[in-house]
Parts: C-alpha cells; sequence; structure tokens
C-alpha cells in the first residue's frame, strides 16, 4: 500500500469529508412530489433534478477520480438495484456511441420507444455538462490526468485502465443518482483486462496500476452512506472473480 493509497483510506475511515457536503436548495422529498411514477420523462426530469443539486466538482485528498457528492440529497425509493450493466460496451464506445445507436433506431421506434430514447438523450445531456464541470474543476486545481481523460470519456471510449477506472466511478456516481444504490461490478478482471494491457504496453508498470486499482476502490467508497440499503461491509459492489 503506497503512501497516496495510505492518506485516501484514512480520509475515508475519518469521515471527515461528509463535512463539506450541503443541503439541496429544495428537498428531495418535496422534488419527488412532482415527479409521477412509472413514467420515462419523469425518471429522466429525476436524475436531472438529481444532477442539478449537484452545484459544485468536489475532490477529496489526492483524488485522481472526482465524482464525489456535493449535495446530501437522495430522491425518495430504489428505482432498481443488484444489476450488472454492460460495462464492457460502455467502455468501448462510450456515451456517444449508445446515442449512435439510439439515432439509428428512431425511424422505426414506436412512440414508447421515442419516448425512452427522448429520456436517454436528456439524461446523458446531463451527464455530459456534469464530467465537462469536473474537467474544468480538475483543470483549475492542476490535475492534469483527470482533466486529460474527461476530455475524452464519457463521449468516447476509455483508452487506457486510467480512464477506464475514471469511467467506472463516473458511472457509479451517475447510476446512484438516478436511484441505483446496488452497483455490482461484475466481471470486473475481464473487462478491464484490455485496458490493463494496454496501459502496460503504454509503459506503466504494474506497481503503478495497482496504486490505481486501490485507489479506485477507495473512491468507490466515498459518499455510500447516502444511499438506502447500504450497510457496514456491503456497499453493494461485490464483483466476480475467476468464473
Amino acid at each position: 500500500m503506497t503512501e497516496r493509497v495510505q492518506k485516501q483510506l484514512a480520509l475515508l475511515q475519518s469521515r471527515a469529508y461528509r463535512d463539506r457536503r450541503h443541503a439541496p436548495e429544495i428537498s428531495p422529498e418535496e422534488a419527488d412530489k412532482h415527479f409521477p411514477e412509472r413514467a420515462l420523462a419523469s425518471e429522466a426530469r429525476r436524475f436531472i433534478y438529481a444532477l442539478s443539486t449537484e452545484k459544485q466538482a468536489v475532490f477529496h485528498g489526492e483524488d485522481l477520480f472526482g465524482f464525489n457528492r456535493y449535495s446530501t440529497g437522495t430522491l425518495a425509493e430504489t428505482r432498481f438495484g443488484n444489476t450488472v450493466i454492460d460495462y464492457e460496451k460502455i467502455l468501448r464506445i462510450g456515451f456517444s456511441g449508445i446515442l449512435d445507436e439510439i439515432r439509428a433506431r428512431r425511424s422505426s421506434a414506436d412512440l414508447n420507444a421515442l419516448a425512452f430514447y427522448d429520456a436517454v438523450e436528456a439524461s446523458y445531456a446531463a451527464c455530459f455538462s456534469s464530467a465537462e464541470m469536473y474537467r474544468d474543476a480538475a483543470e483549475r486545481e492542476g490535475n492534469v490526468r483527470l482533466a486529460h481523460a474527461l476530455s475524452h470519456i464519457p463521449r468516447e471510449g476509455a483508452r487506457d485502465y486510467y480512464e477506464a477506472l475514471v469511467f467506472l466511478r463516473m458511472l457509479a456516481y451517475f447510476l446512484r443518482l438516478g436511484r441505483c444504490p446496488h452497483l455490482p461490478l461484475g466481471r470486473f478482471d475481464v473487462y478491464m483486462k484490455p485496458y490493463f494491457d494496454r496501459s502496460i504496453a503504454n509503459g506503466e508498470s504494474e506497481e503503478e496500476l495497482l496504486e490505481l486499482t486501490e485507489l479506485f476502490f477507495i473512491a468507490m467508497n466515498f459518499d455510500t452512506d447516502l444511499y438506502f440499503g447500504i450497510q457496514k461491509g456491503d456497499n453493494g459492489q461485490s464483483l466476480v472473480l475467476g468464473g
């Protein structure tokens, strides 16, 4: 465990970072009353509202990932959880790849599908704005590596192991704001291996990538106290290794 990893772990365990959070201007409970259930457009509006309460980029200590909570607000009721998304695909093609697929399907889509596609596009637009906020903040703070990564992701796919880790951290942030608190990481070893190999080929050492991995899993534990069903020893982020 490197000195940087030890510092980040100590910061996480101290819980001092929680003092930096702010209450939203409108309570999540009050905002929740304005979103009828089971409407795709309403789900997109809920998510966009939740992202709108995250008014500033937040970094903790020697933070290489960002996407920490500024607001204490969470919309009531878990929408879905214990779901392993297609990490391999999203890391490979990015949000722009998903949007390209949507646009190709619009000409043959029915009204329900079109409503879903509209909701996805609106949600992704909010995600892009959030990523740009973090990119700009990283540039101001001299976090060159993160700023460089966020000039590419999430619009495009990850190019190396670090960018793939940042993308995963970002996805957890977005999905949790979308009321999905339990986020198993699935076959992390399988979908991350190509990015690990690429970084090794680019001259990074296994020790450097191990440090990034440890820092990533520490970062994934910031803010878990804000979400429903998270408890000591179970942060909803289980993964499968080795079959």
